[in-house]
């Protein structure tokens, strides 16, 4: 079950809002003020170590929701939300949300086995990412980037090349290597034909299910997985 099987707009109102790439929609530590239904766009969910550095804990895509877990469990947001691309949101109220929930039964128990997933998908992350190489966690990290094409599930049935703009920067900090040696990857994929190298900050993958058997981590997203079906 996926939040992409329950269209949200039937059941609530919220507000529109627009973040563009960069843009924090949700900082660590903020009182929480309502949940977040992404429409489109592609957001990273990050929270601080012990030294206080921001990491990854994972990517939250278009037709998903933010703020779930702090809803029932916490008065402040536990995580911070960035935006990575420009993202239409619409805000939902805590206490319209409530009262959904407790007048809607389909909702409600949509909501719940969603919330199971999501914590079987992090156990799994959590679990593999360890045992993952450079390599692997690269082709995970631009698996994830691709999310934010709107186009993409039907351009992977269709075997249609997937553009996407990335930072050696943040690969670097996604992956915990260096710069100098994601480049290199980087251009071991383009010799492999798994994708071309356009410029600077944008690439096309031309082999995405080259990338996916590349990695075995959980991905929160099963639009890789029926691409081969």
């Amino acid at each position: 079950m996926e939040l992409r099987d329950v269209d949200i707009e039937k059941y609530v109102t919220g507000i529109d809002e627009v973040y563009q790439e960069k843009s924090y929609i949700i900082r660590e530590g903020d009182p929480f003020k309502g949940l977040f239904y992404v429409r489109q766009g592609l957001i990273k969910i990050l929270k601080k170590d012990s030294s206080g550095k921001d990491q990854l804990i994972c990517f939250v895509a278009g037709d998903d929701i933010i703020g779930v877990t702090t809803f029932f469990n916490d008065e402040r947001y536990q995580f911070s939300a960035l935006a990575m691309c420009k993202c239409d949101i619409l805000f939902i109220n805590p206490k319209q949300f409530d009262v959904l929930l407790k007048n809607s039964n389909e909702l409600n128990k949509k909501i719940m086995e969603i919330l199971v997933q999501r914590i079987h998908v992090l156990e799994n992350r959590m679990t593999n990412i360890s045992n993952l190489s450079v390599q692997e966690r690269l082709a995970e990290s631009l698996i994830y980037y691709s999310l934010s094409n709107k186009n993409i599930q039907e351009d992977i049935k269709n075997n249609n090349d997937v553009t996407i703009n990335y930072s050696i920067d943040e690969l670097a900090g996604i992956t915990g290597s260096t710069n100098g040696y994601i480049a290199k990857l980087l251009n071991q994929f383009s010799n492999n034909k798994l994708i071309e190298r356009i410029d600077s900050n944008k690439l096309r993958i031309s082999d995405y299910m080259g990338l996916v058997q590349m990695t075995n981590a959980a991905l929160s997203d099963p639009w890789p997985a029926e691409a081969g079906e």
